[in-house]
């Protein structure tokens, strides 16, 4: 014991504990609260680490542990240990790791045995290399892909690499080079044609994309293409994979406005002509992979939507030879997916719709709507200047339910603009929403976190603009605030019920 001088008492108690497994594995009984005790102090107390002497002390024996072919196959020994060392190197770089405790080749040791956990460790310190490029040279990005060709290896594990290597390619132009040579490649060509693993080329992809400046072209497209026919065959033999496919080409869309032109081109260019025209045409044509489309039937609508925002123009494009507009307000009153577009597309590409945007008849199914036309002036102009619904106080007050009725409100709450509108326009509505809607008789929980999401809006939000609205506002508001009246009305509503 008198080795450990200096040492916390708990992390003494530990290496004495580590070291029994190692002098009498099989007789040893793991005393997990000393263990989750130590794994905790080492975790948050940064004290043990103003001098080496506690990593020192603890990670040798941890070592030793892993290797030991006495303790074989005991997992939840080896486990706790790793959790322990875990503790303990979250506090250092990798530097002071390499320098200090594990050279390179242990750290190799460490993925080349067949357990997550440790693997999910090592590529934790592969992942603090800073600059990454301090690894481009070593066999680490070249052995967490090979890692990804294996079906053997856990989720977690699976999420750390892919989470290293885009950590390492956004801060390492070494590493991207790397990662685009013949060797690296190979194994990321091994994933696109293994269908079973696809996905996770595709989660790597859509992370190491945006990480690329100019030489964007050095990684193949091949990767990433996903032609007509070999989708068409996936989507008869396959539907949860081209689910993946379709989300991998929004988040593709999705990261545009994170790439320069030279890149958001590129990418566009090469998926705008196939990819894009037949994920569209899975919405817009009603034949199109009839069969198994309800498996997936709103993924090409979320890729629609990313595209109305990050490049508008290709969504015009698309529009004219799919007619994706006229599809979507033709159907939306009994196609649930064209109601979800409607909904969410950027709404100024609803400007032009005069005859929908008179006739849209405000209820609970077409709130969303107005709240997609209400989100900026141009389009909310455009509302309060066709449709009538939107400033018929009677039409507000008698055929919406009170749930709709708070989400209108809450709606227009949201804007200067829309504020302004409802204050001059729609003072009816506030009387309602105080009067009707006072705290005493609210007893539905979304209703009232609705009724105080209006109220936060309009006195912090938009409060230059509430003028003799003001008092009342302010007073229904903390009332609903201060205390607990809320949740004792609703305890006294079960019991009473």
């Amino acid at each position: 014991m008198s080795s450990y001088a200096g040492l916390d008492p708990v992390v003494v108690k530990l290496i004495v504990h580590l070291n029994e497994f190692l002098q009498f594995p099989e007789s040893t009984v793991p005393q997990s609260k000393l263990i989750s005790s130590a794994e905790l102090k080492l975790k948050i107390d940064s004290s043990l680490y103003e001098n080496d002497e506690t990593a020192k002390n603890v990670l040798p024996v941890c070592l030793s542990i892993l290797r030991s072919e006495a303790i074989g196959d005991n997992e939840e020994i080896k486990l706790d240990t790793i959790k322990i060392m875990d503790s303990i190197l979250y506090h250092y770089s990798f530097e002071q790791i390499i320098n200090l405790f594990f050279n390179l080749q242990v750290l190799e040791e460490g993925l080349n045995i067949g357990n997550n956990s440790l693997r999910i460790l090592i590529t934790k310190i592969i992942k603090k290399s800073s600059p990454s490029d301090l690894i481009a040279n070593t066999i680490f990005l070249h052995k967490l892909i090979e890692l990804l060709n294996s079906d053997e290896i856990s989720i977690g594990l699976t999420n750390e690499i892919e989470k290293t290597v885009i950590k390492l390619c956004q801060d390492g132009e070494l590493i991207r080079r790397r990662l685009v040579s013949q060797e690296i490649l190979t194994l990321l060509f091994k994933l696109r044609t293994n269908y079973k693993l696809l996905p996770r080329l595709l989660d790597l992809l859509a992370g190491i994309i945006p990480t690329f400046q100019e030489n964007l072209i050095e990684l193949p497209k091949e990767l990433y293409i996903i032609p007509l026919d070999e989708f068409n065959k996936l989507a008869q033999d396959d539907v949860l994979l081209i689910t993946y496919i379709i989300s991998f080409y929004t988040k593709l869309i999705s990261i545009l406005n994170e790439l320069n032109k030279s890149q958001r081109d590129l990418i566009l260019n090469n998926i705008k002509s196939e990819q894009l025209k037949y994920i569209t045409e899975i919405y817009t044509d009603d034949e199109y992979l009839s069969n198994n489309k309800h498996f997936f039937k709103f993924e090409p609508v979320e890729l629609l939507i990313a595209l109305s925002y990050n490049s508008i123009e290709t969504f015009k494009e698309m529009n004219k030879n799919n007619l994706i507009l006229s599809k979507m307000i033709d159907e939306y009153k009994f196609r649930e997916e064209s109601l979800v577009l409607i909904s969410n597309i950027n709404p100024s590409l609803l400007m032009s719709s005069n005859d929908f945007i008179i006739n849209l008849r405000l209820n609970s199914k077409t709130i969303m709507i107005y709240n997609n036309l209400i989100s900026t002036r141009e389009t909310f102009n455009k509302l309060i200047e066709l449709n009538n619904d939107i400033k018929d106080f009677k039409i507000i007050n008698f055929k919406l339910d009170t749930e709709t009725f708070m989400k209108l409100i809450l709606f227009l709450s949201n804007f200067n603009y829309s504020t302004e509108f409802l204050i001059n326009n729609l003072s009816n509505c506030l009387n309602k929403l105080i009067d009707d809607f006072n705290s005493n008789n609210i007893l539905n929980k979304e209703i009232w976190n609705l009724k105080l999401k209006i109220l936060d809006n309009l006195l912090f939000k938009n409060s230059d603009l509430i003028n003799v609205w003001e008092p009342k506002l302010k007073g229904e508001y903390n009332l609903m605030v201060k205390g607990s009246e809320f949740e004792s009305k609703i305890d006294v509503a079960t019991m009473t019920s």
